[in-house]
C-alpha cells in the first residue's frame, strides 16, 4: 500500500478502490486550514455581503437622521457582538445626545419579502397599528411622518 503525503490527511487507496473514492476529484482535495483556496473571491461570500448589506442600510438611516437634524449613531459591531449590553442596530438621540436615545433595529429585504403585505395594509395612510390579543400594538410608519414627528419633538 502506498504511503499518503504528508499532511494532506488523505489514506493511500489501492487501484481497485481508487475509481470509486472520493480521492479521484479534484473538488474533494483537502486544503489546509491556514491556507484559502486558490479560486476563494470574498466578494462572493453571502454570509459577508449579507453582512455589508445591512451595514450599508444602517448607515443609510444614520445619515438620514443626520440630514434632518436628528443625531444618531450606527451600534459598532451590531448584529456581530453585543456591544455595551446592546442588541440593536442604531441609537437615535430625539430629545438631543444627552437624553436617552430610541434603539432601533434595521431590517433590509432586496425583494420587500415580508414588507409587501405591511406596505399594502399601509396604503396612503400615515401609520398602521399592528395589534395581537394581550400585546401592546406594533407601529409602523412611513419615512415622511417619522420626520414629522422628529421636527416636532426635537430640542
Amino acid at each position: 500500500m502506498n504511503k499518503p503525503p504528508t499532511g494532506t490527511g488523505q489514506q493511500a487507496v489501492s487501484g481497485a478502490d481508487k475509481e470509486n473514492s472520493l480521492d479521484s476529484f479534484s473538488t474533494f482535495a483537502p486544503v489546509p486550514s491556514n491556507e484559502v483556496p486558490p479560486d476563494f473571491d470574498p466578494d462572493l461570500n453571502p454570509i459577508r455581503s449579507q453582512r455589508d448589506k445591512g451595514a450599508r442600510r444602517e448607515r443609510e438611516l444614520v445619515a438620514k437622521h443626520l440630514e434632518i437634524g436628528v443625531h444618531a449613531e450606527r451600534v459598532p459591531l451590531s448584529g456581530a457582538a453585543h456591544y455595551r449590553g446592546a442588541d440593536h442596530d442604531i441609537d437615535i438621540y430625539i430629545f438631543g445626545e444627552d437624553a436617552g436615545a430610541l434603539v432601533a433595529e434595521v431590517k433590509a429585504r432586496k425583494s420587500g419579502e415580508g414588507f409587501k403585505t405591511l406596505e399594502s395594509w399601509l396604503g396612503e395612510n400615515d401609520l398602521l397599528f399592528l395589534v395581537r390579543d394581550r400585546q401592546d400594538p406594533l407601529v409602523v410608519l412611513p419615512w415622511k411622518v417619522w420626520e414629522l414627528i422628529l421636527g416636532r419633538v426635537r430640542p
